[in-house]
């Protein structure tokens, strides 16, 4: 752990010693040009991240409407389906279901009544 500690360190100096001696020879070109580089650079990524966020609204309002459309579509068919008779309300199918349990039960309860006769 302490040979790791110690190479970090010796990087860190050696990198400041060799920043200070290309500062003193070139005069502060090279980190001119960098920073200049480096403006241009962030440009990019500005405009770059621009049109991302404008194509990203602009996929989000065609996910919207196009959500919409389909929920709009599924009303539809499932109306013409209970037009059809071929697809019930809740309501119905609560009521189907309720009608259909009291039949289960009913029919329980008369081959239990069977089965005491024996």
């Amino acid at each position: 752990m302490f040979k790791l500690i110690r190479r970090a360190i010796s990087i860190i100096i050696l990198a400041a010693i060799v920043f200070l001696v290309i500062a003193l020879y070139y005069g502060g070109d090279k980190f001119l040009w960098f920073g200049t580089k480096a403006q241009e650079a962030g440009h990019s990524v500005k405009q770059f991240s621009e049109k991302a966020a404008d194509k990203a609204d602009e996929i989000k309002s065609k996910k919207d409407s196009l959500s919409d459309l389909y929920h709009r579509v599924i009303e539809i068919y499932d109306r013409f389906l209970r037009f059809l008779g071929l697809r019930y309300s809740q309501e119905d199918k609560a009521l189907k279901d309720k009608t259909l349990n009291d039949r289960k039960d009913k029919d329980e309860g008369n081959k239990k009544r069977a089965n005491q006769d024996n």
